[in-house]
C-alpha cells in the first residue's frame, strides 16, 4: 500500500515538473544614465564628476507606492551607492527623465525623475522647486537631462 503511494506520489511529482515547467526571465530595473559636468553629493558622500546610472532597484512604482531603492553607479570611478527614497509616482509628463541638483556650490541630488516618477532624496526641496515658477525656483535647482536604458 504504502508503495503504491510513493510510486503514486513520484508520478504526480513527475507530471508537476513535466507540464508546470515554468522559465525564469530576469527583468532588468529602469536605468536612468547622465552624464554629470561636477562633483555632486548623495546622502553624505561626495562624488566626481562624470557618467552615472541611477537604478530604480525596485522596479517602476506603481500609483500606490510610497518608497523606493535607487542604486547610484558610476563603473568607471567603481562607485556603488544605493539610498532608500520617497515616491512621486506621475507627477511629471510621462516623457520626463532627469536629475535635479540643489543649486548651491555642494550640488546636492534633490531627486532623480523617470518618465514622470519623481524618486525624491530632498523631498523637500523636490517639491517647492516644482510649485515655483522656473524664475524663483532656477537658482534652488540645477536640472541635469537623463536618458532612459535598459541597463
Amino acid at each position: 500500500m504504502t508503495k503504491r503511494l510513493g510510486a503514486a506520489a513520484l508520478l504526480v511529482l513527475g507530471v508537476a515538473l513535466l507540464f508546470g515547467k515554468a522559465e525564469a526571465k530576469t527583468k532588468s530595473n529602469p536605468v536612468v544614465e547622465v552624464s554629470i559636468p561636477y562633483a555632486f553629493r548623495v546622502a553624505n558622500r561626495t562624488l566626481p564628476a562624470g557618467s552615472y546610472k541611477f537604478e530604480l532597484a525596485t522596479g517602476t512604482p506603481r500609483p500606490a507606492d510610497k518608497i523606493s531603492i535607487i542604486i547610484v553607479r558610476n563603473r568607471e570611478a567603481r562607485i556603488y551607492q544605493a539610498i532608500a527614497v520617497s515616491v512621486q509616482p506621475g507627477v511629471g509628463l510621462p516623457g520626463d527623465s532627469r536629475v535635479d541638483f540643489s543649486g548651491d556650490d555642494a550640488h546636492s541630488l534633490v531627486s532623480v525623475w523617470k518618465n514622470g516618477d519623481r524618486f525624491d532624496l530632498q523631498p523637500a526641496l523636490a517639491a517647492a522647486a516644482e510649485k515655483a515658477d522656473d524664475w524663483t525656483g532656477a537658482s534652488r535647482v540645477v536640472r541635469v537631462s537623463a536618458r532612459l536604458s535598459d541597463r
